[in-house]
């Protein structure tokens, strides 16, 4: 157990700065693991390939005691037990690698799906911050709108799949925070371009990264404000000159 607890934080803590290997529960060297692929068992945290964790979670002797104990969160009645296993997965996983001053954050990470633009999500500080501002601007989930999580949430992926175009052409290592600059402006208007083609709508049809790349640069400013970054204000600046003028 002190090993699967060890392996989990390395990979949670790594997981926010780049891609890591995964150590599974069982070995496969017939294939490369792709991080997104997997989730950890909340009890023993091991990882497990995704479609297969619902059969662990089905024999997991941690989770048959704390049923036959009456301590158990989920209900076996309730749901599926296939779901049960990659619904506490995401949620354990989500809540780690979110931060102390990102509690809202982990709430939306537990609704999208593992994949790059997830990934994405995890290793960007200034998405990260984007999606937690608008998250919290939301208020409790009492005073939440119907869909408002989910907007959200689509924004977010907006924004990721603008950072996935770009790194096709240009820096496979590119962040937000470095796109967010006068001289990669273009790279934002050729990323935004080839989304509109590769979705068959034009940019004005409402789901254009455009007005998400400036509430970016206000998320940005704000950092550069607090941190006293003069450079860093100004590279937002001359970015939201080009952003205005055309």
């Amino acid at each position: 157990m002190l090993a699967n607890e060890g392996n989990y934080l390395h990979y949670t803590t790594v997981l926010q700065r780049g891609h890591s290997p995964v150590v599974t529960a069982r070995r496969n060297t017939k294939s490369t693991r792709d991080v997104m692929n997997y989730l950890p068992c909340k009890h023993w945290k091991r990882f497990y390939k995704k479609e297969m964790l619902w059969h662990h979670y089905r024999v997991c002797s941690p989770r048959q005691q704390s049923v036959s104990s009456g301590t158990a969160v989920d209900n076996p009645a309730a749901k599926p037990v296939r779901n049960q296993g990659i619904a506490s997965g995401r949620l354990l996983l989500s809540s780690s690698v979110a931060g102390d001053s990102e509690c809202q954050l982990a709430d939306l990470l537990t609704r999208m799906k593992e994949d790059a633009v997830k990934e994405i999500v995890l290793q960007d500080p200034l998405i990260r911050r984007f999606a937690c501002l608008w998250t919290e601007s939301l208020g409790g989930k009492n005073h939440q709108k119907l869909g408002d999580v989910y907007r959200v949430r689509q924004s977010v992926k907006t924004l990721n799949r603008l950072l996935i175009e770009t790194r096709k052409t240009h820096n496979e290592t590119m962040t937000m925070n470095q796109l967010i600059t006068a001289n990669n402006f273009h790279l934002v208007v050729q990323a935004s371009k080839a989304l509109s083609i590769e979705k068959g709508a034009s940019l004005e049809s409402g789901k254009s990264p455009w007005p998400f790349v400036t509430s970016m640069t206000m998320v940005k400013s704000g950092q550069a404000i607090r941190s006293k970054d003069d450079e860093q204000f100004k590279e937002t600046s001359d970015f939201r000159k080009l952003l205005d003028s055309e």
